[in-house]
């Protein structure tokens, strides 16, 4: 039920997303994740009216799902969990945001003869 009470709001960000490069790199992931937040910024009425109304049918947990579908290459999958927060669950933008400088930065390190992988 709640995935059709969400189709209106998915149908109107679609096509913003499907313009919006998936992420592989081309920028730091703030960037990345700000820009495509800001870009379906138009659509947030919505989606809160949605959260509110149908008890989370538009939460932290479908948006981080939407911003972790936009990435790509040999930045998927995303984990669920963030290894250098104690394992916490990535459900939400904010969690993607703070665990995605570590996981990024360890997929963009090219490894190194004799060294351990190491968070900056």
């Amino acid at each position: 039920m709640a995935d059709a009470r969400r189709l209106p709001v998915l149908t109107m960000i679609a096509p913003v997303l499907a313009k919006t490069k998936p992420y592989i790199g081309q920028e730091p992931p703030d960037d990345y994740l700000d820009r495509l937040i800001q870009s379906i910024s138009f659509a947030q009425g919505h989606m809160t009216v949605l959260k509110n109304a149908n008890a989370g049918d538009f939460d932290d947990v479908v948006k981080c799902d939407i911003f972790k579908a936009q990435m790509g290459g040999k930045y998927l999958p995303v984990p669920a969990q963030d290894p250098y927060n104690g394992n916490a669950n990535i459900n939400s933008p904010a969690t993607l945001r703070a665990s995605s400088s570590g996981w990024v930065w360890e997929v963009q390190a090219p490894p190194t003869s004799g060294s351990t992988t190491h968070r900056r």
